[in-house]
């Protein structure tokens, strides 16, 4: 399992954009969001691998005309594995 506190540059401008802010809301794998400050929201994402991660944030990326997108990624550690 991987987390991502991503900064989505810009997004002040989106903050009126209702299907943005429905994605973000309804999206499963956003676990959190914080106000959207000074053009950047920031958002809490769980995804099942780096590659579900990057798909992610493809997908917002184009859907929304996104240009910059700051990832602070932290993996989950496997338990019980020698």
């Amino acid at each position: 399992m991987v987390e991502s506190f991503m900064s989505i540059a810009g997004a002040c401008a989106l903050a009126s954009d209702e299907s943005f802010m429905s994605f973000i809301e309804e999206d499963d794998r956003v676990i959190s969001c914080s106000d959207i400050e000074e053009g950047d929201c920031f958002i809490t994402v769980k995804c099942n691998n780096v590659a579900a991660l990057e798909d992610f944030t493809n997908e917002l990326k184009q859907k929304y005309n996104i240009l910059t997108v700051g990832h602070n990624i932290m993996l989950k550690p496997v338990t019980g594995v020698a």
